[in-house]
């Protein structure tokens, strides 16, 4: 006679209703309870690793780099190390920590999402990605110092949709985009999905030709020249004119504000969002003037926290009326006050812009649109 339990294991409906509503912490007992409940509960289980603990993470990556059948479960991987006084920094880490993590990561065929985050120590760790991937990711976040390695990985990902870096590695030399005057002859690299980075501006230009709808480019630290590097990189954009909607440019000076705006008026002039630029307190009739060049931007993100006395949300709601006299498709203006922002609705009934402290994420920003 067949055991209740061997009826229930053995109903498909049955099992992945079970594995559908079980928590992380009993997917392990569901995967030893019967063979049935086996196989549903380890792909569950290995499906999305995330580890916030080194320890944990190097653990789970020896086991996978011995057992190529679990390997080949994951496909979402990310360390995002938090640490506490008891837990080693990120330099700290042994060399087999970074083997285990190397290993586990060529069994991973399935793979289609990476974060590696908060794992800088002061040697570059970039081998720890595959020459050769045997995956295609979707989304990429390469949270530490950005090596010849890590580039070289990159440009195997033909399905890569997002990409983020945070950094540079001291002293890279990728061709291309260390100097400004080698910038116009950066390698055209085509990743055909690329569609969102989230970059230091040195190494932006690489992938201008990707199909990409969303920019944004952060400074790098090491770099003695960023605002140059800005200006290289925007005179670039012209590449991803008919596909580009979004451009976040993070910590111009503010005398490159209107010159920004001017380039992307003449490369992109269908741009939807456009951020996050310091705001003159005066002498703003040239950047008015290049303003007018977009005539379907949506969005625009402002700087003013050097204003002095700091523009109240009245003087907001003035000067997202003055812009709009210059640019009349905006519809959301987002204001900047140290780590304080503001964001402002175009009531399209009244014509009048209604603004208020931003409460949290999820709001408008550069990939909202």
């Amino acid at each position: 006679m067949t055991s209740p339990g061997h009826a229930v294991a053995s109903d498909v409906t049955l099992v992945s209703l079970i594995i559908e509503h079980a928590s992380a912490h009993d997917l392990p007992a569901l995967c030893r309870a019967s063979k049935s409940l086996n196989a549903p509960a380890e792909r569950a289980l290995y499906k999305a690793l995330t580890f916030y603990e080194p320890h944990t993470a190097g653990q789970v990556c020896r086991v996978l780099a011995h057992a190529p059948r679990l390997a080949q479960l994951v496909r979402a991987f990310s360390i995002v190390a938090r640490y506490s006084r008891v837990r080693l920094p990120a330099g700290d880490l042994p060399n087999t920590w970074w083997q285990n993590v190397a290993h586990a990561l060529r069994g991973m065929s399935a793979l289609e999402s990476l974060v590696l985050a908060n794992l800088a120590g002061p040697t570059p760790y970039g081998w720890v990605l595959p020459a050769a991937p045997v995956f295609q990711l979707r989304e990429a976040r390469i949270l530490f110092p950005w090596t010849a390695d890590a580039d070289a990985f990159v440009m195997h990902q033909r399905a890569l949709r997002f990409l983020h870096v945070v950094d540079i590695a001291p002293g890279l030399d990728v061709p291309g985009v260390q100097e400004q005057a080698a910038l116009a002859d950066a390698p055209d690299v085509l990743l055909p999905a690329l569609e969102i980075i989230d970059v230091p501006v040195r190494i932006a230009t690489q992938f201008l030709g990707s199909p990409l709808t969303h920019i944004q480019v952060i400074p790098d630290a090491e770099s003695l020249s960023s605002s140059g590097d800005v200006m290289a990189f925007m005179s670039h954009l012209w590449r991803v004119r008919e596909t580009l909607r979004s451009l976040a440019v993070h910590d111009a000076p503010e005398y490159r504000s209107a010159e920004i705006v001017l380039q992307v008026a003449q490369h992109c002039p269908g741009l939807q969002y456009l951020g996050v630029l310091a705001l003159p307190p005066a002498s703003r009739s040239t950047l008015h003037t290049h303003l007018m060049g977009l005539p379907k931007l949506v969005i625009l993100e402002l700087e003013v926290s050097r204003w002095s006395p700091a523009p109240s949300l009245p003087m907001q709601r003035a000067l997202a009326t003055e812009l709009q006299t210059y640019c009349s498709s905006l519809r959301i203006m987002i204001f900047w006050l140290h780590s304080h922002r503001f964001v402002f609705h175009l009531n399209q009934d009244t014509g009048v812009w209604v603004g208020r402290a931003d409460p949290g994420p999820g709001g408008p920003s550069w990939r909202y649109l």
